[in-house]
Formats: C-alpha cells, sequence, structure tokens
C-alpha cells in the first residue's frame, strides 16, 4: 500500500516513511505495528499542507513478520535510479508504549548515518530522540542492504509483556505518540537535501558508544603512559554509517588510534583468509585489523609495533 505526496519542485528525491501492517499470530498488533501504522498515519496527514522539496512515499509494507518479505520484494522491483534518488527510509515499527520513555533513531550499528544527521541537524534540540542500535529485525534492514541510509524509529526497548500478550489499547501513550509525531515532522520539513555532511565529525563520550562497539578493555587498558585524548563519529563516505575513531596520546605527543567500523571493506579480505586479523605496514608505522563478532565490524589498530603488541593482548593475539 503506497501513498505519494508529490513536491513542486523538479526533482526525483525521495523519501520514504513506512510501517509494516501484519503482526503474528499471538497479539492483536496494538504494539506491533498498528502503533506505526497510526504514527505514519498521523505524519501523513500533518504533511499534507506543507511544500516540501522532495516526495514522499508512505508505504505500508506486508510480510514484515515473514523475513522482512513485503520490503524486499517493493525494493527489488525498484530500478537502479529510483533507489539512487531515495534520500532514504524512516521506519517506525513499535512505537508509544506507555511503560517506556525513551524513542530512538535506530541505525545498524548504532552511528550516524546521513539520514540521521538530516534529521537532528533539522532539529537538534531533542531530549527524546536518540541515535542507537536498532534490533535489526524490521523492514530499514531492506533499504540498508541496497545502500539507502535508513532508521528505525522505535521505543529503545520494547516491553516484553506487550509482544507475549494481546496489549490492550492502553499500552499506547496517546500524549507521548503525538509528541514523537510532532518531532518526527518538524525534522522532516525541516530537512536540506542540498545539506553536505561528507566532513562531518563529532565528539562523541562514553555514553554516546554504540552497544555494538562498546569495549572496556579499549578504555581501561591503554598503552602504558597514554591516555584517551579525543573520541569521534566519522561519517563514512557511502553516508551508511560512521566510524567511531579514538586517539590516545601521551606526554610526547606520540599517539596511537583505535577505529571501529561495520562492514568495512576489509571483510573481503577476511573471507579470503583463515587468519582472524591482518598486520599491514604503513610507512613506520603499523595497522592490525581484527575481524569481531563474527566479521559484522573491524577494529582497527594505527600505531608502533610496540603499541600494537601490547594492545594486540586484548584480542588474545601475539604479533
Amino acid at each position: 500500500m503506497i501513498a505519494i505526496k508529490n513536491t513542486e519542485r523538479k526533482t526525483d528525491k525521495t523519501l520514504v516513511i513506512s510501517a509494516h501492517y501484519d503482526t503474528t499470530s499471538n497479539t492483536r498488533g496494538v504494539i506491533d505495528n498498528g502503533s506505526g501504522v497510526a504514527t505514519v498515519l498521523e505524519i501523513a496527514n500533518i504533511l499534507e499542507s506543507y511544500s516540501l522539496p522532495f516526495q514522499i512515499k508512505f508505504i505500508f509494507f506486508g510480510s514484515e513478520e515473514y523475513y522482512l518479505t513485503g520490503s524486499k520484494y517493493y525494493l527489488s522491483k525498484l530500478n537502479d535510479k529510483e533507489r539512487e534518488n531515495m534520500i532514504g527510509c524512516i521506519n517506525i515499527d513499535m512505537i508509544g508504549d506507555a511503560e517506556l520513555e525513551n524513542v530512538i533513531l535506530g541505525t545498524k550499528d548504532g552511528t550516524e548515518n546521513g539520514l540521521t544527521l538530516r534529521l537532528l541537524n533539522a532539529h537538534k534540540e531533542n531530549s527524546i530522540l536518540k541515535t542507537w542500535q536498532s534490533i535489526g529485525t524490521s523492514d530499514d534492514v531492506s533499504f540498508d542492504r541496497w545502500n539507502i541510509p535508513s532508521i528505525l524509529v522505535s521505543d529503545r526497548q520494547v516491553n516484553p509483556k506487550w509482544i507475549r500478550k494481546e496489549a490492550p489499547i492502553s499500552a499506547i501513550d496517546t500524549k507521548r505518540l503525538e509528541e514523537i509525531v510532532n518531532v518526527l515532522c518538524s525534522m522532516i520539513i525541516s530537512i536540506d537535501i542540498n545539506k553536505e555532511f561528507k566532513n562531518y565529525k563529532g565528539q562523541i563520550n562514553e555514553d554516546g558508544i554504540s552497544p555494538l562497539y562498546k569495549n572496556e578493555d579499549i578504555m581501561n587498558n591503554c598503552v602504558p603512559g597514554y591516555k584517551l585524548v579525543n573520541s569521534e563519529e566519522i561519517l563514512l563516505e557511502n553516508e551508511l554509517g560512521s566510524q567511531l575513531c579514538y586517539l590516545f596520546e601521551n606526554n610526547k605527543k606520540e599517539n596511537y588510534k583505535i577505529i571501529q567500523q561495520y562492514e568495512n571493506p576489509f571483510i573481503e579480505q577476511f573471507r579470503k583468509s583463515s587468519k582472524d586479523y591482518l598486520l599491514i605496514k604503513e610507512g613506520n608505522r603499523y595497522r592490525l585489523v581484527i575481524a569481531n563478532n563474527g566479521d559484522h565490524y573491524i577494529t582497527q589498530i594505527i600505531g608502533t609495533m610496540n603499541q600494537i603488541r601490547y594492545l594486540s593482548k586484548l584480542w588474545d593475539i601475539k604479533i
């Protein structure tokens, strides 16, 4: 089911706002995903009167509960140009739980991508939305697999009892849902599709590190004499996510870096190799590339051989 809000501008740029309307057999679908369908309908109702510099497709997918079949099929039928013209997908799934407070802009690895930056740049001061790692099982995943920036708007955690049982309508906090709708609409109408984020570097603290990358050993086991002096997210060229970069220095300004990234290009080299690490010489320094978590993401250490030898012990690697 697709509804299109056209633009008066001469452009093929398109933003998708989606929700799935099927549910599992053991629920009424109040939370999963009547809440998402209602949210998309209300967003469409509000945005109807706004003139935007891009078109919007409001899409309700079926068969999300069956391996994301609906969204996979839809994207497979588009041509390359149609997919390239997509600004991104805002997918809304399980939202407005009366017992919860936070709302996430979920990305595949919890870092900023081009779409989250466009939304947050348009509405910077907002306490209810936070970029975090998505659950990875909703229709936004299908868009990401086609290299289209996507987010999952959802409660940060889903109350299990509403999913296991037939949740009543009272499971939804309508005032909270209204607040979420208003914030999303404010973001969407303020999106600047021409703004460049290619040089984006955002400072992060320990609370802002995605759970996928949380590694206390990295923070607590610095090379002796070194300390963490800077941590930042750096947007990838394809805008599908960011690298996490940590800079450690000593009092002589000598340094080493640790970089973490989801689906790094080095993964292809690991798939061709039986090793779980690569050591690469770069001038008078070295780069140690380590496969983590079933090759879903990569950790890189850039420094001297002595620094790398010390840090490699954290992964039980002997250099």
